[in-house]
């Protein structure tokens, strides 16, 4: 479904779509009419209530999620760099109050999946509707074939990255090269974060293998750059190249 827009609406960068009207349009809602030029984009009616509609303009889904990866990593480097939330002793740190201490571990956290999510958003959003991938069985009795809808919901991302992608674009996948070992760094942390294990759930100190050792510290994790930067070894063979990339402003 098409939305216009007002011709001074702005085109916030994380939209699906944005194109114009190529000859005038009268919207079956309301009776207005559009001339040629009015902003288009795309849109999302929903149920608000028993009684109301409500049109959401469809976000792009990388966009977005890169988009609240960033913001609250910015979050979370607020609070951890902040005087009036981080005592300073003579060779230790503290949190000012348990409230902020909690409030950095929610936004880094998130941070982190999210950049992780922006990636699966992506892998899932560039697979051809008429796409399959034959790959053979552990027990090499036959082969296995996947459907789009198949890839999205049973292969990992590790895959799609590494065999679906190189496929779709004809290109050698990044696994070896520094691009992937950041983001197995990414993987890894956001495993961590989603699959807390019970050292997470003790006491501990400086040197243990805790997430907490990973999530607070001078260096904050800033997963956005990993993100983008996989996002961009296959973005140079995309046609057509998606909008949100030309506009990305972080």
């Amino acid at each position: 479904m098409k939305h216009t827009k007002d011709a001074n609406a702005s085109d916030d960068w994380r939209l699906q779509a944005v194109s114009t009207l190529a000859k005038p349009f009268r919207s079956p809602w309301t009776g207005k009419e559009y001339p040629v030029g009015t902003k288009v984009s795309l849109i999302s009616v929903v149920r608000y209530d028993s009684k109301r509609r409500i049109g959401i303009p469809m976000p792009n889904a990388t966009a977005m999620f890169l988009s609240v990866s960033h913001r609250l990593y910015s979050q979370a480097k607020d609070i951890l760099t902040n005087e009036s939330k981080i005592k300073a002793k003579k060779n230790s740190l503290s949190f000012v109050s348990d409230c902020d201490a909690i409030d950095y571990l929610e936004v880094i956290s998130a941070s982190v999946v999210f950049a992780y999510t922006a990636l699966e958003a992506f892998a899932n959003e560039v697979i051809p509707d008429d796409y399959t991938y034959s790959v053979g069985r552990v027990d090499k009795r036959c082969t296995e074939t996947y459907d789009k809808t198949q890839i999205e919901r049973s292969l990992n991302l590790d895959v799609k990255l590494d065999k679906i992608l190189p496929s779709i674009f004809g290109v050698k996948s990044p696994k070896g090269r520094k691009i992937w070992h950041r983001y197995v760094e990414l993987k890894r942390l956001r495993d961590r974060i989603i699959h807390l294990k019970s050292t997470d759930r003790k006491s501990s100190q400086p040197d243990d293998d805790t997430i907490w050792r990973l999530l607070v510290k001078k260096e904050i994790p800033f997963m956005v750059p990993i993100a983008k930067a996989l996002i961009d070894y296959y973005a140079p063979y995309m046609k057509p190249r998606p909008r949100w990339l030309d506009c990305y402003p972080l």
